[in-house]
């Protein structure tokens, strides 16, 4: 399970700059729209390694909380874990001093990744 919280006009400000239109997240079709899931494909991904194929993310919820928008997603994960290569630049076009960050747990271990614009990914491992 992936649980990411955003602000949610800071998606609306991604969308009106790669699109010049305005769009209200807090209405939920509109979170349904091709590029809302292409932007978050394209700026997150999990894989095994640098060079592999992405796992397939799925929505399963989206959450309004006052400002905030979580997104929780699934991954179906293959193979053996040894490691986890995270790529996370979202927000990080729109914003040059974005800093992203990631709490990673596993089992009983977590750890904590700042991604920014200098840094967009990082191996963990397991």
């Amino acid at each position: 399970m992936i649980s990411m919280k955003t602000y949610r006009d800071d998606w609306e400000t991604a969308y009106f700059h790669y699109t010049s239109k305005v769009i209200d997240f807090s209405e939920p079709e509109q979170r349904e729209i091709p590029w809302f899931m292409n932007y978050l494909k394209k700026c997150f991904i999990l894989s095994l390694d640098k060079e592999d194929d992405p796992f397939l993310l799925g929505i399963d919820t989206i959450r309004l909380e006052e400002d905030f928008m979580t997104i929780e997603m699934r991954a179906a994960v293959h193979g053996d874990l040894n490691s986890l290569y995270i790529y996370n630049a979202l927000l990080i076009d729109i914003y040059p001093d974005q800093t992203n960050l990631v709490i990673f747990g596993w089992f009983d271990r977590e750890t904590g990744i700042k991604f920014d614009v200098r840094k967009h990914d990082e191996v963990v491992l397991l």
